[in-house]
């Protein structure tokens, strides 16, 4: 059995050594809904948690300031924008 990964995360690459499978990823910047995506979905997740209509994640802080503000939401627009 694999263990599941975390949500929020891609396949980055993987190899077989020895009978097992080993799996990497690199969590996605900005992946606020979890679902492996970076899009306009991850805004209104954001602006929900903003607005206090969902709880806020630890992956709304986008700047690393130790809070989450209208400045981590612009850097999101920014981000899907690229």
């Amino acid at each position: 059995d694999l263990p599941e990964l975390p949500i929020g995360n891609y396949w980055d690459t993987s190899k077989v050594s020895e009978g097992y499978l080993y799996v990497y990823y690199k969590p996605v910047d900005g992946d606020i809904n979890g679902d492996g995506k970076l899009d306009a979905a991850d805004i209104v997740a954001m602006f929900k948690m903003y607005l206090g209509l969902e709880p806020q994640s630890d992956k709304c802080d986008l700047n690393g300031d130790g809070a989450f503000t209208l400045a981590d939401i612009t850097m999101l627009v920014k981000l899907i924008a690229q």
